[in-house]
């Protein structure tokens, strides 16, 4: 049992937020939650449901987990923050979802490495006492005076790029609907050559295992996920 992040991302067209709440609410322990979405603390999982309409956050016994629209990618996407669980258990529970025919991609993911290998905020770093002195630095490209030196993370194995209708992300774990992985013209069989790479094929979804573990920093799996993001994303 361990301690991650969770993130599946949906077609735009996927409005069925009492569908994600059914499913993932077997996740919570505790019968009273946290809901801002209507600025209630400490209410019933089934008054929760009662009120969802469209997009949900919910807060409770040290995780968190949020449904939402991205409207510059135009994709729903679910986040499921600190869970504590086995990770097949987990994956029992969202198989519907994976099953459902709006769903795209999904990952499993340490949010500490997720953050700092997506940080451009010199001023984050300082204000946290981490070295970036080693790190390759270019401009944010803004006229004068909002020019300022960021840090340059485009050739960070751990990044993420949204995109048009998805999010360019890699994880230890992962999950894509078959129909989205068929449009990347991802590279599945180079994938099942490598050793590193397990693939394993259900009715509508594709599950790419990459590492026993979350990806964290000095791993010694930088190359692994590289290649990974290079078999994934070819479109």
């Amino acid at each position: 049992m361990m301690n991650f992040n969770a993130q599946l991302v949906f077609k735009k067209n996927f409005k069925e937020a009492k569908t994600v709440w059914d499913v993932i609410s077997s996740l919570i322990t505790s019968e009273q939650v946290d809901i801002f979405n209507f600025e209630e603390l400490h209410i019933s999982k089934l008054k929760i449901r009662q009120q969802i309409v469209s997009y949900f956050q919910v807060e409770g016994d040290g995780y968190s987990i949020d449904f939402d629209y991205n409207a510059n990618s135009q994709i729903n996407i679910l986040f499921i923050d600190n869970v504590k669980i086995r990770l097949d258990k987990f994956e029992n529970i969202l198989k519907p979802l994976f099953q459902n025919t709006s769903f795209l991609q999904g990952r499993i993911y340490n949010q500490e490495y997720d953050i700092w290998q997506n940080m451009h905020d010199i001023g984050y770093y300082e204000s946290s006492g981490k070295d970036y002195s080693h790190l390759l630095k270019k401009s944010n490209g803004m006229p004068y005076p909002l020019e300022a030196t960021i840090i340059d993370t485009s050739s960070n194995p751990g990044r993420y790029i949204f995109h048009d209708g998805y999010i360019e992300f890699i994880g230890s774990t992962m999950w894509f609907g078959r129909e989205f992985l068929n449009s990347l013209n991802s590279d599945i069989g180079k994938m099942k050559e490598l050793s590193f790479i397990t693939t394993e094929c259900f009715d509508n979804y594709i599950k790419i295992i990459t590492h026993d573990e979350l990806f964290v920093e000095n791993d010694g799996t930088e190359d692994k996920q590289r290649h990974l993001r290079n078999l994934l994303y070819l479109s």
